[in-house]
């Protein structure tokens, strides 16, 4: 007769202690080893009453409890309520898969004709990328078109559904020139738009803060200038100022010079950015503070100009004073006169 001995220990990995266990609820912790104790030895007749009462805890508990590690990664729950460990992955190790591919700044060498065929008939993912393309450009790719079609997902590490938001996107501003497109791919990757969130994100900035921007330069539907773009982009990214502020910023640009500079522009919207102003009333704010600052200035000013003025008067009165001429001669003379007479 056989006999098999329960193994005495259970092995967890150093991954879940290190990296998950120390940011988890304890109550989580302690039935994640319970219940891995008992599945991995065998145990079918688990259930999450008979958890919930070996570790005096509310099956409620426990469901939340397989609810978060379903949301970390570490377990799968089935429609019926079915819970399955899987392998413990490091999240840094998450991290570097789902990163963007980095794209190096010299681009890949062109794949002959030969290789291209063999890469158009045996890769789906080409397939996919040259139909999309010649439904956008209105035509047949040659097979420059399809080196840099492919180079898109292959050295910029753009997914098909990022490249189709490309395309999109160009088609909607009327720049359907593959070496507008590539440009614009390439300004992509390298701001970070390797996402479809992160790509929708940017066609709506474009679409309506870009256009909002122009219209309170007093320039209709014209899109902006790379020069001018690199300034738009500023005021987006790095002063993080709400498209509200910034047309303001445009209009009274327009105001005070009478022409568009976005030059003068980005000097009041760097001033505000300083001042953390974020709203219309911020800026009402400093307006008036701004003018009180003035007024007060200049009653100083007036003040020290009337003062200097009263002391030129006084000054000039005693300056202007006609003083007599006095003749020492014929004072000895008029002296000698009376002396003669006594």
């Amino acid at each position: 007769m056989a006999f098999t001995v329960e193994s005495q220990t259970t092995q967890i990995s150093n991954i879940f202690i290190d990296e998950y266990m120390p940011k988890a609820h304890p109550p989580y912790v302690l039935i994640y080893l319970y219940a891995y104790r008992h599945i991995v030895n065998g145990n079918n007749t688990l259930t999450n009453q008979s958890i919930a009462e070996a570790l005096d805890f509310l099956e409620s508990d426990v469901l939340r409890c397989w609810k978060y590690w379903q949301k970390q990664g570490i377990i799968s729950l089935s429609e019926d309520g079915s819970v399955h460990f899987l392998p413990i992955v490091s999240k840094k190790q998450l991290q570097q898969k789902n990163k963007p591919k980095p794209f190096t700044s010299s681009k890949p060498s062109h794949y002959t004709q030969e290789e291209m065929l063999a890469i158009g008939t045996n890769s789906p993912t080409a397939k996919k990328l040259f139909s999309l393309a010649e439904s956008y450009l209105g035509r047949t790719l040659s097979y420059n078109d399809m080196n840099i079609v492919l180079s898109f997902h292959e050295w910029l590490g753009l997914s098909l559904e990022v490249i189709e938001l490309l395309f999109t996107y160009c088609s909607e501003i009327k720049h359907c020139h593959l070496s507008y497109i590539e440009k614009t791919a390439i300004g992509w990757a390298e701001e970070g738009i390797t996402t479809p969130e992160r790509a929708l994100e940017y066609i709506k900035q474009r679409r309506q803060g870009y256009s909002q921007i122009m219209k309170a330069f007093g320039q209709g539907s014209r899109m902006p200038a790379p020069a001018e773009e690199k300034y738009i982009k500023k005021w987006f990214s790095q002063y993080q100022l709400p498209i509200e502020i910034i047309t303001i910023a445009c209009e009274k640009t327009i105001l005070q010079i009478g022409k568009v500079s976005f030059a003068y522009a980005d000097k009041i919207l760097q001033d505000w950015h300083k001042e953390n102003i974020k709203t219309p009333e911020d800026i009402k704010k400093s307006d008036e503070k701004y003018q009180s600052a003035k007024q007060t200035k200049k009653k100083i000013q007036q003040q020290s100009s009337s003062t200097q003025q009263t002391t030129t008067v006084k000054q000039n009165r005693f300056v202007n004073y006609e003083q007599r001429q006095w003749n020492f001669e014929e004072l000895e003379r008029l002296e000698r006169e009376r002396l003669q007479k006594k």
